[in-house]
C-alpha cells in the first residue's frame, strides 16, 4: 500500500481512538463542547445513567462509522486490484517469470497450468526467449512448483536450455527476489510477470521494490467464478498490510 494511504488511514485511526477516549472519559459539558467545537448539552446530562447511555451511543456511532470506512476502503481497493490486473500489458522482454502455485502430485495444479499456458502463449508470440519458473516444494507436494512447471513446458516442446528454475522460494516476494538473482546471473534486464489478474498489482509492487524492470500478463482464470472474489480479497489484505 502506498505510504500516503498508510498515512491517511493512520490519521483516521488515531483520530477515531482519540474521539473514543474523549467520549468515554469526559464528565463535563465544557470538555465535550471544546472537543467537538459546538454546543453539546444533550451529551452531558446530570443523570449518571443517561450520561452513560449517551457515551455508549457515541461509541456505537463511531464504531459504525469506522466499520463503514473499512468497507468503503475494501470495496475501493478490490476494484483497483481488479482494474489493474485487467489493464496491465506485457512488453517484449528478456524472460517470462511464472509465479508458482499449487502442484498436484507431479503435475501443475489447475491454476499453475493456466499460468503456464499463458506464458507459453507469450513465448510463442516472441515476447521473450526464456522462462523463469518459480516456487519451492510446498507441504504435501511431491516436487517443487518450479520442477512441475518445467516438466509441463518440456512436454509442450519447450527446450530445457531456455528454462531457469527457482525451486526454493515460498511466497510471491521470494519468487521475485530469486528471479532477480537469476536474471542478474544470466545478464537479463527485463521480464514479464505472468500470474492471475488479481495478483498482478502486488507482484508489480514487489518487483518495483526490488528494482526490477517488469511488465505483466494478468490472466483471467476460467475458475474465477469459484475462487476469484476470495483470492482478490486476500490480495486486498496482503497489499494493505504489505505482507510478503
Amino acid at each position: 500500500m502506498p505510504g500516503s494511504m498508510h498515512h491517511i488511514f493512520e490519521l483516521i485511526f488515531s483520530h477515531t481512538v482519540s474521539l473514543l477516549l474523549y467520549t468515554w472519559t469526559s464528565k463535563r459539558k465544557s470538555t465535550l463542547c471544546q472537543y467537538y467545537g459546538k454546543p453539546m448539552g444533550l451529551l452531558s446530562p446530570e443523570n449518571g445513567v443517561t450520561n452513560l447511555r449517551v457515551r455508549l451511543r457515541n461509541i456505537v456511532i463511531i464504531a459504525i462509522a469506522f466499520l463503514a470506512l473499512i468497507i468503503l476502503y475494501v470495496g475501493w481497493k478490490y476494484e483497483q486490484i481488479t482494474s489493474y490486473g485487467n489493464s496491465i500489458k506485457p512488453v517484449k522482454s528478456d524472460a517470462i517469470i511464472v509465479l508458482g502455485t499449487q502442484v498436484m502430485g507431479y503435475q501443475p495444479g489447475s491454476a499453475l497450468q493456466e499460468r503456464l499456458d499463458w506464458a507459453l502463449m507469450l513465448y510463442h508470440k516472441h515476447y521473450a526467449p526464456a522462462f523463469i519458473l518459480t516456487g519451492g516444494q510446498g507441504q504435501g507436494e511431491r516436487i517443487s512448483e518450479a520442477e512441475a512447471s518445467q516438466r509441463y513446458l518440456e512436454s509442450k516442446g519447450v527446450p530445457s536450455t531456455v528454462i531457469y528454475l527457482d525451486n526454493q522460494s515460498r511466497n510471491t516476494w521470494g519468487n521475485l527476489f530469486d528471479s532477480k538473482q537469476i536474471m542478474q546471473k544470466h545478464g537479463m534486464h527485463t521480464a514479464i510477470i505472468v500470474s492471475n489478474d488479481f495478483q498482478q498489482e502486488r507482484a508489480q509492487l514487489y518487483a518495483r521494490e526490488l528494482g526490477m524492470h517488469t511488465s505483466g500478463y494478468g490472466g483471467h482464470s476460467k475458475y474465477s467464478y469459484m475462487n476469484g472474489p476470495r483470492l482478490t480479497l486476500r490480495e486486498v489484505i496482503a497489499i494493505t498490510l504489505e505482507r510478503h
